[in-house]
């Protein structure tokens, strides 16, 4: 059986070596005087932007999890939130923090199966959503991006993407009953069921609302960071640009992103004009925004761990006294 550390290890190498090769097409005292220059003000402005597409997707996951027929209150799926997102952005952990969500719901009163379900479905969602956004600005992005095997690439994502949501809507229900006979698929038959449920619940445009608001906060505390550190892109294409690259930034192969998210937007915003040492800068900014919007989670964390400990004791016989 794998240890986690490897997957550490192997993440570790790739963040690594992508921004060493970063580092080596670029000056660094250009980076450093570029991220010297930011605008403070501008900076804490794309910090609450961050934290306020946080809150509501804690919002989200409440919903989705009423939806599933477990719900757990607003105030548990914004916490359990914003811890997640600690552990999606400050340890090198090998479990993230979606599953340190579901652990912490099943702890909360969830059951196990209801609690993976959920935030299964929750990211699904989200996936979704962005790759709709990627698909609705597919013509600015032919006009900005003239690589074919990019164009290729982006076109065939979102064409496979709505394949399987029809796939889903459409033969869900009988796929579903079908996993769930069998011991070894019946996890994943219970998966389909839920986000088919998502999917098709009262509820979904108010869902889908919120997952736009919450991607387009992404892309424009991104807009705000490049106006911060004086880059010159519009909004507009920011909103074309940043989707793929959060895209590949999902991809779960190196640590938090990093590197991964560097080299992205270095091939992403050289389209807009923008210069490596730039992109780099903006993308440094960013990985650096997503720690700090990470930071309350980690207090939270660590008061739940202290009050529990305290509770422990506190129910712990005293020791008996010898004669």
């Amino acid at each position: 059986m794998r240890h986690p550390w490897v997957s550490v290890a192997i993440k570790a190498a790739i963040t690594l070596s992508l921004l060493g090769w970063l580092l080596h097409r670029i000056d660094l005292a250009p980076l450093l005087a570029r991220l010297g220059s930011i605008d403070p003000a501008l900076s804490l402005a794309a910090v609450a932007l961050m934290m306020a597409q946080l809150l509501l997707t804690g919002w989200r996951w409440a919903a989705i999890a009423r939806t599933i027929g477990a719900p757990l209150t607003r105030e548990a799926t914004i916490r359990l939130t914003l811890i997640g997102q600690f552990f999606n952005q400050t340890l090198p952990s090998a479990i993230g923090g979606d599953a340190v969500r579901a652990w912490l719901a099943q702890r909360e009163g969830m059951s196990l199966t209801k609690a993976v379900t959920g935030v299964f479905a929750d990211r699904v969602l989200a996936l979704l959503l962005l790759v709709a956004i990627v698909a609705a600005t597919l013509p600015a992005f032919y006009a900005r991006v003239p690589a074919p095997e990019l164009r290729f690439s982006i076109s065939a994502l979102c064409a496979v993407t709505a394949a399987g949501v029809v796939v889903l809507l459409a033969f869900g229900a009988p796929l579903s009953r079908l996993l769930q006979r069998h011991r070894w698929t019946a996890a994943l038959g219970r998966l389909a069921a839920d986000l088919r449920l998502v999917l098709t619940s009262r509820g979904i445009g108010a869902l889908i609302c919120s997952a736009i608001v919450v991607h387009l906060a992404v892309v424009s505390s991104i807009w705000v960071i490049a106006r911060a550190l004086a880059i010159e892109v519009s909004l507009f294409d920011c909103v074309v640009i940043v989707p793929p690259i959060i895209l590949i930034t999902t991809l779960p192969i190196s640590i938090a992103g990093w590197g991964v998210r560097e080299s992205a937007t270095v091939v992403g915003f050289a389209f807009l004009g923008v210069a490596p040492v730039d992109a780099v800068a903006l993308s440094v900014v960013f990985g650096l925004v997503l720690i700090v919007i990470g930071l309350p989670g980690g207090a939270i964390w660590m008061l739940q761990r202290r009050a529990s400990d305290d509770q422990k004791s506190m129910q712990r016989p005293p020791r008996s006294q010898s004669p």
